[in-house]
């Protein structure tokens, strides 16, 4: 727990440093305005209410989300959203394991993060992108 601890705070710190010196306008990037969360929190929200108040009052109500399949910060993120009645579209491995993923009325796709136009084709209709796959998939 310990060096668990001192990697945050050594990723925090870079991270500060980093948003300090270069913006993602500063290299070009595209930019993405949503509210800033400052205090994270380990626990899904139960309540619509207490959603907005974490993630300020977000307008989307689709949402493609990559690696729900095996990741569980992706798994937390699907059950979040669809508490919030935001429609998601999963992309998983193409052997893995998706009851539970239907069963919070997540539709799913199959392939890899490697294959672009696969991966394309599944997040049409969907707002947002959340992607949560690790090198894995």
């Amino acid at each position: 727990v310990l060096k668990q601890q001192e990697l945050i705070d050594k990723l925090k710190e870079k991270n500060k440093r980093l948003t300090k010196n270069a913006s993602l306008r500063d290299v070009g990037g595209p930019t993405l305005n949503l509210p800033v969360i400052l205090q994270p929190q380990a626990v899904a929200t139960n309540t619509k209410d207490e959603f907005y108040k974490r993630f300020g009052n977000l307008s989307f109500k689709s949402a493609f989300v990559t690696g729900a399949d095996e990741n569980f910060v992706a798994l937390e993120l699907v059950r979040t959203l669809r508490a919030n009645n935001i429609d998601v579209v999963a992309y998983v491995k193409p052997n893995s394991e998706v009851r539970h993923l239907h069963a919070l009325g997540v539709i799913t796709a199959r392939g890899g993060v490697d294959k672009v136009h696969d991966m394309a084709a599944a997040m049409i209709g969907s707002e947002v992108v959340f992607h949560c796959a690790t090198r894995q998939m």
